[in-house]
C-alpha cells in the first residue's frame, strides 16, 4: 500500500491486502483466502525487486473494517497482511504480523 515501507527497508510496516473472495474468475480472486491456515513462527516469503524476503508470522487477529491501527508504522521491519474476515464477506478483517527473519 502506499505510504507503507517496501521489503528491505530495514524499519517500517510493510502492508500489503489481497481478495479472500471474489466472482471474478482469475488467478488473483481468492489470493489471501488461505490466510487463517497462517500460524505463529509460519514463514511468510516475499519477492521484491528479485530479491527475496522472509518474515515469521509473530501475531494474528480479527478486527472491524474501520480500525485502521494496523497501519502504524513501526521501528522494526515488519509485513503486515489484511483481508476479508469471514471469506466471502467485508464484516470484518484478518491481520497477520509478520517480522523479518
Amino acid at each position: 500500500m502506499m505510504g507503507t515501507a517496501l521489503p528491505g527497508d530495514g524499519k517500517g510496516n510493510i502492508f500489503l491486502y489481497g481478495h479472500s473472495s471474489a466472482e471474478e474468475k482469475s488467478k488473483y480472486s481468492k489470493i489471501f483466502a488461505k490466510m487463517d491456515d497462517l500460524q505463529f513462527g509460519d514463514k511468510i516469503e516475499i519477492v521484491y525487486n528479485k530479491e527475496q524476503f522472509q518474515y515469521t508470522v509473530f501475531d494474528k487477529k480479527i478486527i472491524e473494517e474501520d480500525d485502521f491501527s494496523v497501519l502504524k508504522q513501526t521501528e522494526d521491519e515488519q509485513l503486515t497482511l489484511m483481508t476479508c474476515w469471514p471469506i466471502g464477506t467485508v464484516d470484518r478483517r484478518i491481520i497477520v504480523m509478520a517480522k523479518r527473519s
